[in-house]
């Protein structure tokens, strides 16, 4: 992964924040003429060095990014599923993602959506890090002598059987894997998809989530099964 300059960052974040809120609430909060905010959306003009620390500054100070991301969850209501479609915050939390990795030093190598919806997300992140993208699917696949790594889980709902598998190629060679998904309820899907990549050699796993219910957290917040969880925005 290629690291942003500051000033590139805060071009990215400008034109991402600036879908969840208006030029004028960024004038107020940042403390940046409307008109520059305005260039610098359009990329008409590049913020002075000291004008990017300010932004960089008061974007943090002010939580406006997570802020963002509960707006988001706010209007998505109970269709958290439904943010997967949304190209605005895809792209909003691609950035999240891109820091947090930076911040935290987060080995990846291969890039886990745990759902299908997670999956336009997942696409954007191994993009923004450059790094392979490897699906969970949960067709049939009967044994693993088709070119899959295949798992067998009761869910922690209904206590159904499932089957999940994932493409030997996709995992081979890879040390470290970032899962991610925007609704997460189930932990036993998760513990399920970590032992396939225990098999395949992938030991160092980190895990974000928009949204977890509460017994995935739990099961999750104390690195029991072996995953960091890095983040999650909102429980249930």
């Amino acid at each position: 992964m290629v690291k942003r300059s500051a000033r590139s960052r805060v071009l990215e974040l400008l034109h991402a924040l600036n879908f969840f809120y208006s030029l004028r609430d960024l004038e107020e909060a940042l403390g940046v003429p409307f008109q520059s905010l305005w260039r610098y959306v359009n990329l008409l003009s590049v913020p002075e060095e000291k004008t990017t620390e300010k932004i960089l500054s008061r974007i943090q100070e002010l939580n406006l990014v997570e802020g963002a991301v509960r707006k988001a969850l706010l209007e998505a209501n109970v269709e958290v599923w439904s943010l997967a479609r949304e190209p605005s915050f895809l792209r909003l939390f691609s950035l999240i993602i891109e820091e947090l990795v930076e911040k935290e030093e987060v080995e990846v190598d291969v890039v886990v959506p745990l759902s299908e919806y997670a999956i336009p997300l997942a696409s954007v992140v191994s993009m923004e890090l450059e790094k392979a993208l490897c699906p969970v699917m949960t067709c049939n696949v009967k044994n693993e002598k088709e070119g899959f790594y295949v798992a067998h889980y009761t869910s922690s709902k209904g206590e159904e059987l499932r089957v999940i598998a994932m493409p030997r190629k996709s995992l081979q060679g890879r040390e470290s894997a970032l899962m991610l998904d925007i609704a997460l309820d189930d932990p036993n899907h998760v513990e399920a998809v970590s032992g396939i990549m225990r098999r395949a050699k992938i030991d160092k796993q980190s895990l974000i989530a928009v949204q977890l219910s509460r017994e995935a957290y739990i099961k999750l917040a104390d690195n029991k099964i072996g995953i960091r969880l890095l983040k999650v925005f909102h429980i249930t």
